[in-house]
């Protein structure tokens, strides 16, 4: 039997009171209908018709959760492990809108990656609406496709990161209702690509350089892919015209073993005995475009291979790519580096089965480097060189301040020019007065070639990487902070039949339809500091405001946690009309609760009064707005998870909100007594329901409290048990 209790005026339905029965039952009974069914939204019904249609699958939990806050008219960055569907849902929600007559552009960040989102585009949609600016046009082909672009004859425009930054200007005057740009990584590389966005959407020059959105004045939706974004100041403005800001996540859904070999010569020779034991599906990543042919010329006697590179021309890549599908050859070889064209925007998962790394992937700094540095680098290298106790004081105020970042630069260059090195944690090499500084961001990117989620699970996959002992530990030490587990091990130590029978059950297992393995969840806390110090223990969040309240969103591994707080308790007892907030109903005692208002003149907090009943004032707070956002999102997500505090308070304020939230999905409450990341995960791992002897031992202080008060001659109104 659930605790009896009525909400005053917070029918999410009718506006009036409403028992908790009725939102256990999920029934307004002053308007006999489905709560849930209300908050429900039927242009996204409408678009999972529209997707089972065109593709013969289900939307996934994700999805849902995307095309519902699109539908609510915000603009966001997709915070998702690779392998989600990211990119395919931009090109079906682009499609849906498209037959809608309204004009959508799609940027991704290469033409290979272009190649593979026209196909798809083509076999969903109507091509005489698609405009692609396609890598093997010829003149005449080219000419028609700006004619197009100048007249507007099109609802889909597909291009290049590139082409934006090169021919915007041709672009001018065209307004998009949406926008998907597809690793928003390679579109933050140039600043400017912020503003001909926001310009694309209908913001005026003076709106940007006002940072003001002019209200009543359409503007088109931008849904932004993201995986190690390092957005400038120029993204900012997304923020401040678009009500988001753009995240990266350190974490990564994975299925894989990840090997370091010892290997300080004849490293091309351990590549062929791996690819002989492996066989098909390998990528071979090396450091530089030379070096790809170098390893080709000492492989290619033995394995069939071919180089993916820049020097070759579009249709050479696309014909090597296909042989390699077709099993025509084993092995593709590329460069390791941030946008080498096999490290993004290659996704087949049935093919790619394992990666070899010819040298750890990583990036050199000399003095040269520190003199042209960007604040974040050097905030980079000071980190390193953390030891140097005046680089360790700075630490906190490179970003901010000037001076003190023209310091660090000059402590630097005087490590390197003393060779001070020693001042350097373990997780670099020097070589040659330089430091190499293992890349784990491409490494993470390159790897997870190999292991992705697809039709219902995630594809095991395989990584060898082959280095000299020094640059394999480096690599090692800064793993760990990638929570990374690199197994070291000679090859002759590798059991290649098991790990070849795994990575092939996992792939005849993919197409079988089970349970979502990343699912969107909110997760409520008290306090706001709580909720942004949770969300930066997995990076950088994602961040979108509904009525000023921000959302912080992460990847936590099973989860996309929305992250946000309920400042306390959301409701109290009544004032007015009840004993003490308690309604005798059939000889039972019903607490009456309505939302937490609080004075902007004076801090007064009351509950049923429409003005402060001290001063007068309008209330400058209604934790109304912040429940029915939790309501919003709850039915975003289909699942609620509450961290509130450990303690009878924290119970009462979970109990409160799953009663809403409990309407729209699923409802789980984690716990946790310390606030670090391994607690938060552990919470994740053991979640457990609301204790309703708690939330009843609270409910009878509550009124102890509330009725000694009265019976003190205490003020009630503006006394008793608040947040």
């Amino acid at each position: 039997m659930c605790i009896p209790a009525i909400y005053k005026s917070l029918c999410p339905v009718c506006g009036g009171d409403i028992t908790v029965k009725e939102l256990e039952n999920d029934v307004c009974k002053e308007r006999n209908t489905s709560i849930s069914s209300i908050l429900s939204s039927k242009a996204c019904k409408e678009f999972e018709e529209f997707f089972v249609k065109k593709t013969n699958f289900k939307l996934s939990l994700l999805q849902r959760y995307w095309v519902c806050k699109l539908l609510e008219g915000l603009s966001f960055a997709v915070i998702a492990p690779t392998g989600t569907g990211k990119t395919f849902f931009g090109l079906m929600y682009s499609t849906f809108l498209a037959e809608k007559n309204k004009k959508c552009y799609i940027i991704v960040p290469t033409t290979l990656l272009l190649m593979q989102s026209y196909e798809k585009l083509v076999s969903v949609s109507k091509e005489e609406r698609l405009l692609a600016f396609l890598p093997r046009m010829n003149k005449e082909e080219k000419k028609e496709f700006f004619l197009r672009l100048k007249r507007g004859e099109f609802d889909i425009l597909l291009t290049t990161a590139a082409f934006l930054s090169k021919h915007f200007d041709k672009m001018k005057g065209i307004i998009f209702d949406f926008i998907f740009v597809d690793d928003v990584d390679a579109v933050l590389k140039a600043s400017r690509n912020v503003e001909r966005l926001l310009m694309l959407l209908g913001f005026s020059e003076r709106e940007i350089k006002k940072q003001e959105r002019t209200q009543g004045k359409h503007h088109g939706q931008l849904v932004v892919s993201t995986a190690t974004a390092k957005p400038g100041k120029k993204a900012l403005l997304f923020n401040r015209l678009l009500n988001f800001s753009v995240g990266s996540s350190k974490e990564a859904v994975r299925n894989m073993d990840e090997y370091a070999i010892v290997c300080d010569k004849e490293r091309a020779e351990t590549i062929k005995n791996i690819i002989r034991k492996m066989g098909y599906g390998g990528l071979v990543f090396t450091a530089t475009e030379e070096e790809a042919y170098r390893v080709h010329k000492k492989i290619s006697q033995s394995v069939k291979c071919k180089v993916i590179s820049s020097r070759v021309s579009k249709k050479e890549r696309d014909k090597s790519l296909q042989e390699f599908l077709n099993k025509e050859i084993d092995v593709l070889i590329g460069v390791s580096s941030p946008y080498g064209l096999l490290v993004r925007g290659i996704d087949y998962p049935l093919s790619i089965r394992y990666a070899v790394f010819y040298g750890v992937p990583h990036f050199r700094i000399g003095i040269k480097d520190i003199k042209e540095s960007s604040p974040k680098m050097l905030l980079l290298l000071a980190s390193i060189f953390r030891k140097d106790e005046s680089l360790e004081r700075n630490m906190p105020y490179i970003l901010s301040q000037p001076k003190t970042r023209e310091a660090v630069r000059e402590k630097l260059i005087e490590i390197f020019k003393n060779r001070e090195f020693h001042k350097a944690r373990e997780d670099i090499v020097v070589e040659n007065d330089e430091i190499l500084i293992p890349d784990i961001s491409t490494y993470l990117q390159a790897s997870g070639r190999t292991s992705r989620i697809f039709a219902g699970c995630v594809t095991k996959g395989v990584s060898f990487v082959l280095d000299e002992e020094k640059r394999i530990q480096a690599f090692e030490n800064r793993a760990r902070y990638y929570d990374l587990k690199i197994v070291k091990k000679s090859i002759d130590e590798i059991s290649f039949t098991d790990l070849k029978r795994e990575i092939e059950e996992t792939r005849r297992e993919s197409g079988k339809p089970e349970e979502d393995i990343i699912k969107p969840a909110l997760f409520v806390v008290e306090s706001p500091t709580k909720a942004k110090q949770i969300s930066r223990f997995f990076g950088k969040p994602a961040v979108f405001m509904i009525d000023s309240q921000p959302f912080y969103e992460v990847i936590t591994g099973r989860y996309v946690l929305i992250i946000s707080s309920s400042l306390g308790h959301l409701t109290d007892l009544v004032e007015r009309g009840y004993y003490h907030g308690v309604k005798i109903e059939n000889e039972r005692f019903v607490p009456v609760y309505s939302t937490i208002k609080k004075c902007a003149s004076d801090g007064v907090q009351f509950v049923e009064y429409e003005r402060c009943p001290k001063c007068g004032s309008d209330p400058g707070y209604n934790a109304r707005s912040r429940l029915y956002n939790f309501i919003k999102i709850a039915a975003m997500t289909g699942c609620t998870i509450i961290a509130t505090d450990p303690d009878t308070e924290g119970e009462k304020i979970a109990w409160d909100i799953a009663n809403f939230t409990g309407a729209v999905g699923k409802i789980k409450r984690a716990e946790f007594h310390e606030i670090t990341k391994n607690a938060v995960i552990q919470a994740l791992n053991s979640l457990r329901e609301i204790n309703e002897n708690l939330v009843k031992a609270q409910i009878i202080s509550c009124l102890l409290y509330t009725s000694d008060a009265a019976d003190d001659g205490e003020s009630v109104d503006l006394g008793g048990r608040r947040i």
